[in-house]
């Protein structure tokens, strides 16, 4: 992954999917890593964690409306230079 201040839009991530176990005595086991983890979501619960997940790693990119923006009208200047 390029460092979180390139705002070239080049950056590549994955968001992984750990299950965890956690025992009578508060102990986390992990159980296994998913390397794509569903985001179908099957309660209110659910769909907190998981939208939760999907905005602290838009916040983490750096990805917002402005940045959206700035990036399409690079795009299109891009684009009519070709």
């Amino acid at each position: 992954m390029n460092s979180p201040n390139d705002r070239t839009f080049q950056t590549c991530f994955e968001i992984l999917g750990f299950d965890v176990l956690i025992d009578e005595n508060a102990k986390p086991w992990l159980l296994e890593v998913n390397h794509a983890p569903s985001f179908q979501t099957d309660s209110e619960l659910d769909l907190k964690v998981k939208k939760a997940v999907i905005m602290d790693t838009f916040k983490v990119l750096g990805l917002n409306r402005a940045s959206r923006k700035k990036n399409m009208e690079r795009i299109q200047r891009e684009t009519k230079l070709r």
